[in-house]
């Protein structure tokens, strides 16, 4: 017999002023119980080149953080590259995790370049599937 569907939504931050250096969007998030997770975002373009969302995992409650990363190889050698979501025009985006084996996240805003004036709000949606 199959699980039912779980699903968790929740906003964690709402449209605020972009900060010019890497800082956190809300809390720590719990990814225990779950596989996916869809993040929201709502960006309004400022007179910042782009805003980047970087998402980092936790293995336990304010220990180290492991970027979100990608690995990509040549002749054997495998290479990692940690992974940045960037934002360069007003709009609704969205970006889907697989957050399986993983235990916490906590996710980042950055401006790059201008006067970071823009906004960005975000929300996530948690599910079992």
């Amino acid at each position: 017999m199959a699980m039912p569907r779980r699903e968790i939504t929740t906003e964690i931050q709402t449209a605020s002023v972009i900060h010019a250096a890497e800082t956190v969007i809300g809390s720590e998030i719990d990814v225990r119980n779950f596989s996916t997770m869809c993040i929201y975002i709502d960006y309004t373009n400022g007179d910042e080149t782009s805003v980047d969302i970087i998402p980092k995992f936790l293995r336990v409650s304010s220990g180290d953080e492991y970027p979100d990363c990608s690995w990509s190889g040549a002749a054997g050698t495998r290479t990692v590259t940690a992974d940045i979501y960037r934002l360069t025009a007003t709009g609704k985006h969205f970006l889907v995790l697989d957050v399986r084996g993983k235990n916490i996240i906590k996710l980042y805003e950055d401006a790059t370049g201008g006067t970071p004036t823009g906004t960005v709000a975000v929300s996530y949606a948690l599910s079992t599937d």
